[in-house]
């Protein structure tokens, strides 16, 4: 992932969001999906493989919750603001 992400010509237009408290419906707690370790691996093993020049955020969040999803959604406005 890493890799691919440092081929992108201007770090710019990218934004990384790492959700620390789970990266799918399946990884909560309770599930057999649910990894924290491996998620953290991951995401130890994607800041130091990227760019630095390329935005990485941690959020104390999982990926489905609300208060991500609308950090994501400002993230993508940002990057394509709306014209009229």
């Amino acid at each position: 992932i890493g890799s691919k992400l440092n081929t992108c010509k201007n770090a710019a237009n990218v934004r990384v969001l790492l959700p620390l408290k789970g990266i799918s419906a399946n990884d909560v707690p309770g599930n057999e999906c649910y990894a924290p370790e491996a998620d953290q691996v991951l995401f130890e093993a994607l800041k130091q493989t990227v760019r630095p020049d390329i935005r990485i955020t941690e959020l104390d969040r999982h990926i489905n919750d609300q208060e991500f999803a609308a950090y994501a959604a400002s993230q993508l406005m940002e990057l394509y603001p709306i014209r009229k």
